[in-house]
């Protein structure tokens, strides 16, 4: 009969067990919260659950205060700046729905043109945005002779959901091609102006070879980003960057967020995409925003392609999304100097 194990050598003998299971557990259990992190990035602000449902428009306390407030210098910024969120919502407009080739309807308002047969301007909003962000732009749009045109992004608002979250311009550059060709088809001949901010720009610069494309390109004639992310992978870096997290962390939470919802944000990448922008480009970004830097803005301006008469332009006043609130006459000059722009462009080709 063997003689009885000593009670500490029992005892050592668990705790090296429980302190290899430990140290064999960590890499695991690394990844499942880098695989959470990228689920926070895919379901952003709303949860997986948030994600799966229809969220439609309204005028919420938060929509009023960065969307429709008047963020200039002096204002206090509890009143809007020119349409209130209630007045926007209230516009008559036309509403269609539009299906992309995943089978998603999308959702799409065309409000009343200041004249006939006057222009279209597009406005693609960003994550969470719906359609009644781009309103609030229904008076400038008309000022400059535009006929405004807003809609939701796939998975956002009331069009066409399939509970996968944000794609950041890889899987919403269908919406934005979806809803050109609609419009191509709808009011033919019609010129137009693309708009986008945040994650629009960068379904506007995953569809830009599609767009340029299309038969009726040359009515394409300009478009504007605003506060456009350079890629995923920088974004990510910008907000994670404060928090100490090294850049080989940020590169696997992103490659994870990719695998979760089945697309390669390495290369839908907008500075990786825009060089296929072959229209006069108005890149606009506003100092201090804390989503998208103003680096960011610069990568994606010096990747447009040479040549033509693209501008940068960087505003001292507003927020996120919210460029034209800080300095709605400057932002209105340089709308109207780009399409000017994409008019004497379009004479050359």
């Amino acid at each position: 009969m063997p003689p009885a194990t000593p009670l500490w050598s029992r005892i050592r003998h668990n705790y090296l067990q429980i302190l290899g299971l430990l140290l064999l557990s960590l890499p695991l259990l690394g990844v499942l919260v880098l695989y959470d992190r990228a689920g926070d990035i895919i379901f952003f602000k709303y949860g997986e659950q948030g994600w799966a449902m229809q969220r439609p428009a309204k005028c919420s306390d938060s929509r009023k205060a960065l969307v429709y407030a008047d963020m200039r210098p002096g204002q206090k910024g509890d009143k809007p700046l020119e349409l209130s969120c209630e007045a926007a919502e209230a516009l008559p407009a036309q509403t269609f729905f539009a299906r992309n080739p995943e089978g998603l309807d999308i959702h799409y308002k065309v409000y009343k043109a200041p004249k006939p047969g006057a222009p279209l301007m597009l406005h693609v909003p960003g994550i969470t945005s719906t359609y009644l962000d781009g309103t609030r732009y229904y008076p400038m749009a008309g000022r400059l002779g535009f006929q405004l045109v807003t809609l939701d992004l796939s998975n956002h608002g009331i069009s066409g959901n399939n509970a996968q979250g944000a794609a950041y311009g890889c899987r919403e550059q269908a919406d934005v091609l979806t809803v050109v060709k609609e419009l191509m088809r709808r009011y033919p001949g019609r010129d137009l102006m693309l708009t986008g901010t945040s994650m629009g720009t960068m379904a506007i610069a995953n569809a830009a070879d599609e767009l340029l494309a299309l038969p009726e390109a040359k009515h394409i004639v300009a478009i504007q980003l605003e506060n456009p992310p350079s890629s995923l992978r920088d974004t990510v870096g910008f907000h994670r960057d404060g928090q100490g997290f090294p850049g080989v962390v940020i590169d696997a939470v992103v490659w994870l967020a990719g695998l979760r919802s089945g697309h390669d944000f390495t290369a839908c990448a907008p500075i990786r995409q825009v060089a296929a922008l072959q229209r006069p480009v108005l890149v606009h970004q506003v100092e201090g925003d804390t989503i998208v830097s103003v680096d960011m803005a610069r990568k994606v301006f010096a990747a447009l392609p040479p040549g033509l008469p693209h501008q940068f332009k960087l505003y001292p006043h507003g927020k996120h999304a919210a460029v034209w609130n800080g300095q709605p006459e400057a932002y209105e000059r340089d709308l109207a100097a780009l399409w000017q722009a994409g008019l004497a462009y379009r004479d050359t080709l």
